[in-house]
């Protein structure tokens, strides 16, 4: 996807605000007089809106009235700027029944102070209680004292200010809002490079189709995750195994404003409530790991495999080595895959820690395995002239469980004496 044209108006960035109004599809919502029913799209979906200032205040029971469950606008910019329509827009947001939320636009540099200024804020107007937390991170003109330049906050900027945001409201996940455009992905390297997602954030994915009209029949050219065909899957930014919301469009209808940037999340309402800590959940679900098992020897690429169960439902879980993030999965069964061969030679621990909706956590019982390279056929922590004898004794031969057969394809070749000798250490 091309960059997004975000401001839709002469008006520099930091004078605009976004807001996110998602709505239930599947019920039948009445717009001027008409009835829309929502059943094309996905029953699980919930869609949303993201609207500039030159729009006015949001319309809370309108909204509501067509099926808005949540709201989030932006609260501020950089270290000084508050929207002056925060206070509105979230007050409209809790009356008329919806999940409040708010945003920060982030600029480069001073994310600590950009944190606390943004916690202030939304304390200022209405407290931290029961409102989900964003940051916006995507390119900015910055246009004082000279010609105007595209700035943007770099990714030490984001993990540290969203550090800060979890310090200041400790229990929070944290929405991060961007594209891969600029955070880069497995197809593009964007403006970040695509480095690894902040801990304890989920994505808002921005990714368009094409067309006008209501943020509903734009739904319908929407591919849910999962489906062959839906984007993310074939290029998803690092760290993220897929996303929370997506931005699907630029050009929608809702609420009589238009234009509007249409979002879309298929998490069901308790996540969202989780977010803004508004979950009574207060028990932790279960984890295990159910392989590799104990003391198991590794070599090459093995599959790492979690139970979990929970009152509610399981959000995430989290595989770690000796500490180091490996992957998360949010889908049953739970699973990650190891690529041991750049881990060193030796004992190691995984561990698995599974979130529910409402954050809450725990962790499985660590699994001590050891950890070989493919071509060390005597497992001494080295590939030398023993192994080398080892795999020339069954050369040419072929049967099931042959020494040297390092590829397990059966036989011993020229392909697993190529692996040996990559793996050489002598």
């Amino acid at each position: 996807m091309k960059k997004p044209k975000r401001s839709r108006s002469n008006i520099p960035r930091k004078n605009n605000f976004r807001i996110y109004v998602a709505a239930i599809l599947g019920v039948a919502v009445a717009v001027a007089g008409l009835i829309f029913f929502l059943s094309d799209a996905s029953p699980s979906a919930i869609i949303g809106a993201d609207i500039y200032n030159g729009q006015p205040v949001i319309n809370g029971a309108q909204a509501k009235q067509q099926g808005a469950q949540f709201i989030i606008s932006k609260a501020s910019q950089g270290t000084g700027f508050t929207d002056i329509h925060f206070a509105a827009n979230r007050a409209t947001t809790v009356n008329n029944g919806m999940i409040a939320g708010a945003y920060h636009f982030l600029e480069a540099g001073n994310p600590d102070q950009q944190a606390q200024f943004f916690v202030n804020t939304v304390q200022q107007n209405g407290g931290l209680d029961n409102i989900m937390l964003m940051v916006d991170a995507e390119t900015y003109q910055s246009c004082s004292g000279g010609p105007c330049v595209t700035k943007y906050p770099s990714y030490a900027d984001i993990t540290e200010f969203v550090s800060k945001v979890q310090q200041l409201v400790p229990g929070r996940q944290i929405i991060l809002y961007t594209g891969a455009w600029f955070w880069g992905s497995s197809g593009q390297s964007g403006y970040l490079g695509n480095p690894a997602a902040p801990p304890g954030t989920v994505l808002d994915f921005q990714y368009y189709v094409s067309g006008t009209g209501s943020l509903a029949s734009l739904l319908n050219n929407v591919s849910p995750p999962g489906s062959a065909d839906e984007p993310y899957a074939a290029h998803p930014i690092n760290g993220w195994p897929t996303y929370f919301f997506r931005q699907f469009t630029s050009s929608g209808t809702l609420a009589n404003e238009s234009p509007v940037d249409g979002d879309v999340t298929y998490q069901p309402l308790s996540a969202l409530q989780a977010l803004a800590g508004m979950s009574s959940d207060t028990t932790p679900p279960t984890v295990s790991i159910s392989a590799p098992s104990a003391s198991s020897i590794i070599k090459g690429t093995t599959t790492v495999t979690a139970t979990a169960a929970d009152n509610d439902s399981i959000a995430r879980v989290d595989f770690k080595i000796d500490g180091k993030l490996l992957a998360s999965d949010i889908t049953a069964p739970y699973t990650a895959a190891w690529d041991s061969s750049t881990t060193a030679c030796g004992n190691h621990a995984i561990t698995a820690t599974a979130y529910d909706n409402a954050n809450n956590s725990s962790a499985a019982t660590p699994v001590a395995v050891t950890v070989y390279k493919l071509a060390d056929l005597n497992n001494d922590c080295k590939v030398s002239i023993y192994d080398l004898s080892s795999l020339l004794t069954y050369f040419g031969k072929t049967g099931p469980g042959l020494t040297g057969d390092i590829n397990n394809d059966g036989k011993v070749t020229v392909t697993d004496l190529s692996i040996m000798l990559t793996e050489w250490t002598g």
